[in-house]
């Protein structure tokens, strides 16, 4: 195990004395200076005799470490990509209850909003001018209902004016042919 990884190994040691398990990650060098990401799992038990034991198993996360990188890379472009198009994207889940709605940091910044600001479906409603919902809450059934694209311009309400604009796309997904939300 690398030096400066050592102490968070002893840390997990004394946490699997106190708690009965623990688990750590560290980077083990080989023979030939190469780092490998290790994830140990450790756990106290007993042996025939009544003494406290640990036992644990190590094993290799080089491609879990690598797919973390490349989801960090990924998510670091597709923000950059949104801040200059001014572009966002979101997710209407309505397989569960209440509407589950996921969107970019974009998305919040579009409509006003800071992007960890709670939003369920009535917030998202209140993002745009009421004379605008019930267009929506119609292409948004329509999606999930009948599996309709639509593509339209819509106002907001974030400033309480009727100036700003934005162009709303939602795409229906669907599992064995059943509406289950909408992107």
């Amino acid at each position: 195990i690398v030096p400066e990884d050592r102490d968070e190994i002893v840390a997990a040691i004394g946490e699997a004395y106190e708690t009965g398990q623990a688990r750590a990650e560290a980077r083990v060098e080989t023979n030939d200076g190469d780092m490998i990401p290790y994830e140990f799992i450790g756990s106290v038990l007993e042996d025939p005799g009544g003494n406290e034991v640990l036992v644990g198993t190590g094993r290799d996360v080089s491609e879990r470490a690598e797919r973390q990188r490349e989801l960090k890379r990924t998510r670091y472009l597709l923000d950059l990509a949104q801040r200059i198009a001014h572009v966002g994207g979101w997710e209407l889940d309505v397989r569960s209850e209440p509407l589950e709605f996921e969107a970019t940091d974009e998305f919040y910044r579009i409509h006003g909003a800071s992007p960890g600001d709670p939003v369920d479906i009535e917030t998202v409603r209140a993002f745009y001018h009421p004379e605008e919902r019930r267009g929506i809450d119609r292409v948004i059934s329509d999606a999930v209902e009948h599996g309709e694209s639509y593509d339209m311009e819509v106002r907001l309400a974030t400033d309480g004016t009727d100036r700003r604009w934005v162009r709303a796309i939602g795409e229906p997904v669907t599992d064995d042919g059943e509406g289950v939300a909408v992107r």
